[in-house]
């Protein structure tokens, strides 16, 4: 569902060097910038903020990429949003209250639509036969926890000047 969306992304690739730079570095007589002034330069990108509810505004915001892919800063604001603006914390909060008797029906439900999908799932068939613990600790993982899709709408090439726009949605939203 397109309510869902929220996130996009318009920046420069990780290896992208900006032309204003490329053009002080090449042209300087300085050597190149030390790998410790490197780590303190924060480079900052910009992107679109576009909420689920279309009462709220849609902005242009803007994050540091300095932490790189292993610490994306805004995949980690997309996953806050998207939890925050689901149902996964009650669904965290009431598995983890859950009796012994309601987890044995939670696991008992996920069985029968583990053996429902088993025509179109290799993997149906090694889920029913978990115990109730390992399908409940799989219902957690998959139903509780802060995730977003991530889907490249483009790549960074020499004919785009090396942009990449990626698309941050809710795993859910299809």
């Amino acid at each position: 569902s397109l309510s869902k969306l929220c996130l996009s992304l318009a920046s420069h690739s990780p290896h992208y060097t900006p032309p204003s730079i490329r053009h002080r570095l090449s042209s300087s007589s300085s050597p190149l910038p030390s790998i410790s002034q490197q780590i303190h330069h924060h480079i900052m990108f910009k992107y679109v903020f576009i909420p689920a509810d279309n009462s709220k505004p849609i902005e242009v915001r803007e994050g540091d990429k300095s932490g790189g892919l292993g610490d994306d800063v805004l995949s980690k604001e997309a996953k806050a949003y998207f939890y925050a603006s689901s149902d996964k914390g009650a669904r965290a909060a009431a598995l983890n209250n859950a009796t012994p008797e309601q987890r044995k029906v939670l696991a008992d439900q996920l069985r029968d639509e583990v053996r429902a999908a088993s025509a179109t799932s290799p993997y149906a068939g090694q889920m029913a036969a978990m115990n109730d613990d390992a399908l409940i600790d799989i219902m957690r993982t998959t139903h509780t926890s802060a995730t977003c899709e991530i889907t490249a709408l483009t790549v960074p090439t020499a004919i785009n000047q090396q942009r990449a726009v990626s698309l941050y949605s809710a795993d859910d939203a299809r």
